[in-house]
């Protein structure tokens, strides 16, 4: 099956951005879209024949931040210019529309108490992504990942250069899956080589069984261009970027669905949604984390980690951060804040002031070391290369601020009945 790319032209192409954090001289940068190509029948493979024996993650050498750098430069920006946070929410059943949640959503409430967290960026707890014992009913609704809100992420596979390769990946509209750019695109390679192919997406697969809603296949694949050029702002050439964010465009599976209309999916935020300013100045959120690690339950089980996400920038770059276990097949997997269902409550008790269930970035990167147990994430908003605050389709709705806005806002512009 032949292939075939094309540059989108909304916004001009970035020059020769040095991929580093420090660099200053940079305009803003576009996106590439990419035809999705099969070289095999995706309904053919089960997850066994598809999970590589490691799945690759970039890697920084814990020596390149250390833990004191991260008590710099965490403070998300304020004043009249700063971008403001904002959240699109998305729909838990797989039918309910964004829509009729807004004007619940929009009603204010204070500020719930326990908003501020000790100044630390690695603890975190992990556990597999399901009930340990079954209790006393089996109804989905009761029993964790093939229920809402879990079974809006999945496992990802595809093949890299001919080899089986994984990521994790999760739904934020009807037929958008975010994901991380790695799991799309070998950074830098500036042809459509270096492109994966035959991506095949599991929501809410446990165990090596068959995928309990199905097989979902991709038609088109969107990242920065700087990502596919190999100019982005990053800490290494790669590792640790401003734009380490893909959205797939999904195709509809033989009833005429889309995959959030059966799983559902996720709201995104940006700008450093739920985040706040606590002890010691930094910017920090309550982080859930969902994903695919191979070193966890042979990578078949989705994982859950909770822990404190810190806002974090040096020179150009933006990044989140998380103390995190995880590894190699969690690439890709959302970052999410007010992770849950939103319960049933009496003052004076409130959900706080932004209460929206939001992936807010997608795992990028983890340290070579295994014992720094810390991972990053692209920050979801305005950064050198997509500096707009707010980034509308071709039907005027808006989708949001920065690198996560802006692709979606193209994906939208050639989708919309996907979104």
């Amino acid at each position: 099956m032949s292939t075939r790319y094309y540059l989108l032209t909304g916004l001009v192409l970035a020059p020769a951005l040095a991929c580093a954090a420090g660099a200053s001289a940079a305009r803003v940068a576009g996106a590439v879209a990419h035809a999705a190509v099969y070289t095999a029948d995706p309904s053919r493979q089960p997850p066994s024949e598809l999970m590589p024996a490691r799945p690759a993650m970039p890697q920084l050498d814990p020596r390149s931040i250390p833990p004191s750098r991260f008590l710099r430069g965490n403070a998300l920006p304020d004043g009249k210019s700063a971008p403001k946070a904002g959240a699109i929410p998305g729909s838990a059943d797989g039918e309910r529309h964004p829509a009729e949640a807004e004007a619940e959503l929009r009603k204010p409430v204070p500020d719930a108490f326990g908003k501020a967290s000790p100044l630390s960026i690695a603890p975190y707890t992990i556990a597999r992504a399901s009930a340990s014992t079954l209790g006393l009913t089996s109804l989905a609704s009761e029993v964790g990942v093939t229920s809402a809100p879990w079974r809006s992420t999945g496992a990802l596979y595809f093949k890299n250069r001919g080899s089986n390769g994984s990521c994790s990946a999760s739904m934020i509209a009807p037929g958008l899956l975010v994901t991380a750019a790695h799991c799309v695109y070998n950074f830098g390679t500036k042809t459509n080589a270096g492109y994966h192919t035959d991506f095949k997406f599991y929501p809410a697969l446990y165990g090596n069984v068959v995928p309990p809603y199905g097989i979902w296949t991709a038609t088109t694949e969107y990242i920065s261009s700087t990502y596919y050029n190999g100019t982005d702002t990053c800490l290494n050439r790669g590792v640790s970027c401003n734009n380490d964010i893909a959205v797939i465009v999904m195709a509809r599976n033989a009833a005429g669905k889309l995959p959030g209309n059966v799983v559902g999916w996720y709201g995104y935020g940006w700008e450093g949604y739920s985040f706040t300013k606590s002890f010691g100045g930094a910017s920090l959120a309550s982080i859930t984390q969902l994903g695919y690690p191979a070193a966890f339950d042979k990578g078949y089980m989705m994982e859950r980690n909770d822990g404190i996400g810190a806002y974090y920038t040096t020179g150009n770059l933006k990044n989140a951060v998380l103390g995190s276990p995880m590894t190699g097949g969690a690439s890709g997997g959302p970052w999410i804040v007010n992770f849950g269902t939103v319960p049933s409550i009496v003052a004076p008790a409130t959900t706080g002031s932004q209460p929206t269930m939001s992936v807010v970035g997608v795992t990028s990167w983890d340290y070579t070391s295994s014992g720094s147990q810390l991972m990053g994430s692209s920050w979801f908003g305005a950064n050198v290369e997509f500096p707009k605050s707010s980034y509308v389709d071709s039907h005027k709705v808006n989708r949001g601020s920065g690198n996560i806005g802006f692709l979606v806002s193209q994906a939208c512009t050639a989708y919309f009945d996907h979104c």
